[in-house]
């Protein structure tokens, strides 16, 4: 493998995973298939790498690790947007509104 990188490769490996990644499914070991993809992408060949035991073993705790970045960042935009939100209606906040049936949608489209 070590004749085989070059800076091509290199590039071409930051290419396929950074695109990938916004790709790749939400569900377990999805990167599994990227992994694999991208290695027989730079390298020419096909089926699974010869150290791919090693990299299954430890892509459960990679997967909690991704799922932790997921999650706090989800979180992170919901908070800024909420933020951002509650800037924009200084006459007419929704703090304190307290709605009996259905509320008027119109009413905040101003």
């Amino acid at each position: 493998i070590e004749d085989k990188l070059n800076a091509a490769s290199y590039f071409l490996i930051i290419l396929l995973s950074t695109l990938g990644s916004a790709g790749t499914a939400p569900v377990p070991s999805a990167s599994l298939v990227l992994i694999i993809t991208a290695y027989n992408t730079v390298f020419d060949t096909t089926g699974t790498p010869e150290a791919f035991g090693l990299i299954f073993a430890v892509d459960w705790l990679m997967d909690r690790f991704r799922t932790t970045l997921n999650v706090t960042g989800d979180a992170m935009m919901a908070r800024i947007v909420t933020a951002a939100g509650k800037a924009t209606f200084e006459d007419d906040t929704l703090e304190n509104e307290v709605y009996e049936g259905e509320p008027e949608i119109e009413h905040y489209y101003k």
